[in-house]
């Protein structure tokens, strides 16, 4: 743990103490020294399954003392071994991916992620392909990519195995908050609220099952005190954290979204209420939203009053296939010139 401790050092101002810092870097290199002997040995004797599993032990040694290049290199060395299976160039290439997302490293993540794709479409097997979803959902999630990663999630329920990321209350706990970004309210209930995987661990967590209940039973002021409850939970979640902002945010438009497909026109005060807070706030929020394209209302302020104004279905379809004619024609046009 040296380098971990040399980082705090650095990064919180931490007092050096010399005599640990060179008692943990002998304890790392008399460990890694064994490990090599185990290694030269297995090649010696020509054991390829000996020898797999040492550079398995010393890329996990290297990656649990903060040694990500030097890991990832015993993994590249591993691959290029003689004799090594599709399953266990699956497990390499998972191995790369945990340490990417250790380390938030998206670009290797997904470098590795496809490559796992690759070998499991070629021979991989149940267990293996549902351990990449999880995988990748974690990816979906640093990248912001919040409905791909709820599909993931909420399809790895009930085979969930990833110890390794992550605990079984923590991916649940997720799935519930990525199941409330993306599905609609009539999918909610059947997939998540009626779920026996995810009631079986909400039940022991208040805030979350209140939080998703709220939503689907329209109690929109427990909703808005379970949401900052929520934004506090996120803000400690390693991969929905640096997003917190942003769901929140998307989290109070699908409410007011919700809350308003109710009515044809409503008044500011009331909604206000519903939602337990101020009229200056609830004017804030919806002129902003409104403003920005989120919300299909108008708000009379003279009467007070919120005034829905839900777009033609037909008509917005009639302008969406004109739009993407004249995208097709212009396209036919640029490659009618390149043939010509």
């Amino acid at each position: 743990m040296s380098i971990y401790y040399q980082h705090c050092i650095d990064t919180l101002g931490w007092t050096l103490d010399a005599t640990l810092l060179k008692s943990m870097q002998e304890d790392n290199t008399k460990e890694l020294a064994a490990i090599d002997l185990k290694l030269k040995t297995a090649q010696d004797n020509d054991a390829d399954t000996d020898v797999m599993d040492q550079h398995g032990c010393k890329s996990e040694f290297l990656f649990r003392i903060g040694h990500k290049e030097e890991a990832l290199a015993v993994v590249k060395t591993a691959l290029e071994e003689k004799h090594v299976s599709t399953g266990q160039k699956i497990d390499l290439e998972l191995k790369c991916v945990r340490i990417a997302l250790f380390h938030s490293d998206t670009e290797l993540l997904k470098e590795h992620i496809e490559l796992c794709r690759t070998l499991i479409d070629e021979g991989g097997d149940w267990d293996r392909r549902n351990r990449l979803k999880v995988y990748d959902g974690a990816y979906r999630i640093l990248i912001r990519d919040f409905k791909t990663a709820a599909s993931y999630y909420m399809s790895s329920i009930a085979t969930f195995t990833s110890y390794e990321v992550m605990e079984y209350s923590t991916f649940i706990q997720r799935t519930v908050y990525l199941g409330l970004f993306d599905l609609p309210r009539s999918e909610l209930k059947e997939k998540i609220i009626n779920s026996p995987d995810v009631r079986q661990v909400v039940r022991d967590v208040e805030d979350v099952k209140n939080f998703v209940e709220s939503l689907y039973n329209c109690d929109y002021k427990l909703f808005n005190s379970q949401l900052l409850i929520a934004y506090k939970t996120i803000c400690r979640d390693r991969l929905m954290a640096k997003h917190v902002s942003y769901y929140v945010k998307e989290m109070r438009v699908r409410a007011y979204n919700q809350f308003l497909e109710a009515y044809k026109s409503v008044t500011i005060s009331s909604m206000a209420k519903s939602f337990g807070v101020s009229i200056d706030f609830i004017d804030g929020e919806l002129f902003r939203f409104i403003s920005m394209g989120r919300l299909n209302a108008k708000i009379d302020k003279t009467a007070g009053i919120i005034e829905t104004n839900r777009p033609d279905a037909k008509n917005a379809q009639y302008h969406s296939v004109i739009k993407h004619g004249d995208a097709l024609l212009n396209q036919i046009q640029r490659l009618a010139r390149v043939v010509n």
